[in-house]
């Protein structure tokens, strides 16, 4: 339970570090950097290898939406600069399924 903690923490933390510089109109093109210190995180917390995926597909699930939700957009919005928001934005459907998937695997993995 302690692994599913600090995967919601970080989420909101890395959410609301991203709604800060969008808020202040610098918009991210590139999400490399961010990606790689969010993988950084979650493999020195990361126990296992079901820690690893589980937290992951936490990330994947719930990030883009409180991102959302802070902005005040809907909870499945997608931007149309970042990549990852314009290859799911060809594909809506698979994007839900993608997130609704990934969550409870996600948590599955965490709290096993």
């Amino acid at each position: 339970m302690i692994i599913l903690t600090f995967i919601l923490l970080f989420i909101l933390v890395s959410a609301f570090i991203d709604y800060e510089h969008i808020s202040s109109n610098q918009y991210i093109e590139n999400h490399y950097s961010r990606w790689f210190l969010r993988c950084i995180f979650i493999l020195a917390v990361s126990r296992d290898l079901s820690d690893l995926i589980g937290m992951s597909l936490l990330f994947s699930a719930l990030f883009d939406g409180v991102l959302n939700a802070m902005r005040g957009r809907e909870l499945l919005y997608l931007g149309k600069v970042a990549l990852w928001d314009r290859f799911w934005g060809k594909i809506p459907f698979l994007y839900i399924i993608f997130k609704v998937v990934s969550l409870f695997v996600g948590i599955y993995l965490c709290v096993i």
